[in-house]
């Protein structure tokens, strides 16, 4: 432990010297990284993020998708090496505090601006390293080929159709939801994006089971139908690849949680929820 603690110690005292940095405070410790405020040598304030070795594997593409943004509708990126990232200071809070607060039908009209604006058409090309879907729901594929659940094979068959009829794609952040969106004096901005390339349909998939610590509104069915009826009408995109992109990542996410065989996981219920939608009229123009 002791060891640990001085190895990043000197890697942060690395960066910082590297980087011109003042180290002032730790923010946060997540599954991937610790976040530290810093201030650059000018006295802007930034958010120094070491990733750990999940954050490695699982943000390897976070810089150049963020790069590739340029700060619209995402912070902006200041410097990174394989270890870190400099980014630009949002301490507005996360989006989910809006819900909290009783204003889920507000933030989703925010997570539908953000969308719009990483959406936008680019004259520059995409990063090439960014994972394609199906490359992301190889744990589903794997999964179905050897589990007895039918809910995993169902998710299985839906993703490979809607992938098989994909028109258009896009690069995607790949982890929206209402904890990946900062308030910043820009505006309300995405972080921690996973950097995946597919259907933009795709991107809101992980809205219908956040904010956490919201169980009972993420299970009621009409909070579905209304966030992808504000999806679908907002962005242009079709409802029921949303619903069933949707469906596919909620099951993917039991997958990943190991929750995949409990009724009561939220993810369950929010695919169940989903699949219901399959059959709701259009949206006109959809």
């Amino acid at each position: 432990m002791l060891t640990a603690l001085i190895a990043e110690t000197l890697a942060i005292n690395t960066i910082a010297d590297d980087w011109a940095l003042r180290v002032e405070q730790k923010i946060a410790t997540t599954a991937t990284s610790t976040l530290y405020r810093a201030a650059q040598a000018d006295g802007m304030l930034a958010v120094l993020k070491v990733l750990n070795a999940v954050g490695r594997e699982d943000e390897k593409h976070a810089a150049a998708l963020l790069h590739w943004y340029d700060g619209h509708g995402a912070v902006e990126l200041i410097n990174a090496n394989a270890d870190a990232l400099l980014l630009e200071y949002a301490p507005g809070g996360e989006l989910a505090e809006l819900v909290y607060a009783g204003h889920d039908d507000k933030a989703s009209a925010i997570i539908c601006s953000v969308v719009q604006k990483l959406h936008e058409h680019r004259r520059c090309a995409p990063p090439a390293e960014l994972i394609p879907l199906r490359s992301r729901f190889s744990d589903l594929y794997h999964a179905a080929s050897t589990s007895r659940n039918p809910l995993i094979r169902e998710a299985a068959a839906i993703a490979d159709s809607l992938l098989e009829t994909t028109e258009a794609e896009v690069p995607l952040h790949g982890d929206l939801h209402h904890h990946n969106i900062m308030k910043s004096n820009r505006g309300w901005l995405a972080i921690d994006p996973k950097g995946l390339f597919g259907d933009p349909a795709y991107e809101v998939s992980n809205l219908f089971a956040n904010p956490l610590r919201s169980a009972p509104l993420c299970g009621q069915l009409a909070r579905t139908r209304r966030l992808l009826r504000t999806t679908s009408d907002v962005l242009g995109y079709s409802y029921d690849r949303i619903a069933r992109f949707a469906f596919v990542h909620n099951v993917l996410s039991t997958v990943w949680s190991g929750t995949a065989d409990n009724p009561e996981a939220c993810g369950l219920i929010v695919a169940g929820n989903l699949r219901r939608c399959f059959s709701d009229p259009p949206t006109p123009g959809c």
